[in-house]
């Protein structure tokens, strides 16, 4: 794929994009389970928006990185990743939280060696800092 091919756009995650964040989980992560449920990430989006973060080309979703927010004291401690999450696959999302959680990080792998992990990364660093979490 030529990169100049690509018409890119970094926004958050809505709803909507579930049907495509379905086809795209349970591909990437088909040895492990595949999607969150939709009721998952439509808590995430809610409690948490700009934490969701999409990669799209075009209208096609190519990237993602999932966020919570939660309290520093209790996760930069050892902890288990079952500590987040709860039964029924819901996150533990903490409104109050000082902290961001990354919860997944994942690209399309049509599109892998384009940088968009790195793109996904800085937009959450940028995020942390703007919320000075």
């Amino acid at each position: 794929m030529d990169p100049e091919d690509l018409h890119l756009n970094l926004r958050n995650l809505e709803a909507d994009d579930y049907p495509q964040l379905k086809i795209l989980m349970d591909k990437v992560y088909d040895d492990i389970g595949g999607a969150w449920p939709l009721k998952t990430i439509k808590r995430l989006i809610k409690e948490f928006p700009e934490g969701q973060i999409a990669i799209v080309d075009d209208q096609h979703l190519v990237g993602v990185a999932l966020s919570a927010l939660v309290d520093y004291d209790t996760f930069s401690e050892r902890h288990r990743y079952e500590d987040l999450i709860g039964k029924g696959e819901i996150i533990h999302n903490d409104e109050d939280g000082d902290a961001m959680y990354g919860l997944d990080v994942l690209i399309d792998p049509e599109y892998r060696g384009h940088r968009l992990g790195r793109r996904l990364y800085e937009a959450r660093k940028e995020l942390c800092r703007s919320l000075n979490l």
